[in-house]
């Protein structure tokens, strides 16, 4: 293995330069899931990867200040490096568990690859966690909504995202599918026929197959052609 950049161990861009002040960095993260007779546990984790500098503009989604959610809150951190080798972290790990477990460290590992799909059960599950329903359908409810306050959103909204002023919109979510919806002008303050046509349409929709904002909200008139166009920023359609 090639050396580490010490500009991608501990020391990165997020890291105080006062060695006296120690800063967390967040270098894995995991993910379970228990049914009847099995355990799943996958993780993730930093070694000597290049691309801390990017990581943050994969995990910061415009759409966050206009989303209030039941789910767990995710903790924001920077992000760093352990600095060790693939091998390494490995056998780590392999050790680690076998010590959870009171086993031999080399008694139950695998390596697995495609051939497990031949097995009906794994491939029926590994088919089903790369579905769009499994990744969308899953969500906890939330709410999605251009008329939260300037102080629930607080500092993170994010630069030439704001919301049009002319035009309104909010949807609750339910396991990724829109449960209820509010579209109209905001010089409207009563529904109109063809609003109450667009919120029909709207209610029942999955949220991950709308593909054209102008369509599912009938955008007919500039403020609400605006409003289209920012939904397609903030909840941009899955290809």
């Amino acid at each position: 293995m090639a050396p580490v950049c010490d500009s991608n161990t501990h020391r990165t861009a997020y890291t105080a330069t006062d060695p006296s002040v120690l800063r967390p960095l967040k270098v894995s993260g995991s993910a379970y899931k228990l049914t009847r007779g099995r355990a799943l546990h996958h993780g993730t984790c930093l070694l000597t990867s290049p691309n801390l500098n990017i990581i943050p503009d994969y995990l910061h989604s415009p759409a966050k200040p206009y989303i209030r959610a039941r789910g767990v809150e995710s903790v924001s951190s920077p992000v760093g490096n352990i600095g060790v080798s693939t091998t390494e972290f490995t056998k780590a790990v392999q050790q680690e568990f076998a010590s959870m477990y009171h086993r031999e460290a080399d008694l139950d590992a695998q390596e697995v690859g495609d051939d497990q799909f031949e097995v009906a059960s794994i491939r029926k599950g590994y088919q089903e966690l790369k579905s769009l329903e499994w990744t969308y359908l899953q969500t906890p409810q939330f709410m999605f909504s251009t008329d939260l306050s300037d102080q629930d959103k607080g500092d993170s909204a994010a630069p030439g995202y704001a919301e049009p002023r002319q035009a309104h919109a909010k949807f609750t979510v339910r396991y990724g599918v829109i449960t209820e919806a509010d579209v109209r002008e905001t010089t409207c303050q009563a529904p109109t026929e063809s609003m109450d046509t667009v919120v029909s349409k709207l209610q029942g929709c999955k949220l991950h197959s709308i593909h054209d904002w102008e369509d599912a909200i009938s955008a007919s008139s500039q403020s609400m052609v605006s409003l289209a166009s920012w939904l397609k920023r903030m909840l941009p359609a899955i290809h």
